[in-house]
């Protein structure tokens, strides 16, 4: 399965743990439901992080096919410059994201 596959996935399971944990609130005269609640928050966080990580996961893969695209006649000099600009995306990706 491809990264941006995969990612999509984990946003749409997202929006299902966000919704899940609207419905099973308390609302005014329902008891709502801890365990519904609990494990909508757990789909929410587990599907956050592995939305996370594929999001990681695209960034080499783009610049390596845009370099590769760019300079089809030196792979070499290509996969450099995919490599360098590719660990200071994932750098300001990692600060922005803490």
């Amino acid at each position: 399965m491809s990264a941006a596959k995969l990612t999509q996935i984990s946003y749409v399971m997202m929006i299902v743990g966000v919704v899940g944990v609207f419905i099973f609130q308390p609302v005014a005269g329902s008891k709502g439901s801890f365990s519904g609640f609990f494990c909508s928050f757990m789909l929410l966080f587990t599907f956050s992080g592995i939305g996370n990580g594929s999001t990681y996961a695209q960034a080499p893969r783009i610049f390596s096919f845009f370099h590769h695209h760019l300079q089809q006649d030196n792979t070499n000099s290509a996969d450099i410059n995919a490599t360098k600009e590719s660990a200071t995306v994932l750098g300001f990706m990692r600060a922005i994201g803490a």
